[in-house]
């Protein structure tokens, strides 16, 4: 959020992220979802509907947060 372009495409290639980023650069999108920590995680489905969220650094490869992006994804 409010974050230069280079600066996040750097880290999305040192990252090696697939998924797309958003670029939020007024913080527009900051105030709508009501953010309160950074980073915050959103999960939205096909429908565009917010079905899930996490505050805080995670650590998505270890298998208990695997199993919970799975279940996600396969919800109708």
């Amino acid at each position: 959020m409010k974050e230069n372009r280079q600066i996040v495409k750097k880290y999305i290639i040192k990252k090696k992220m697939t998924f797309p980023i958003l670029l939020d650069f007024d913080g527009k999108v900051e105030k709508q979802y009501g953010v309160r920590a950074h980073p915050t995680h959103f999960f939205i489905n096909r429908q565009g509907e917010m079905i899930a969220s996490a505050l805080g650094g995670k650590n998505w490869m270890n298998s208990r947060n695997r199993n919970i992006i799975e279940f996600l994804l396969n919800q109708d």
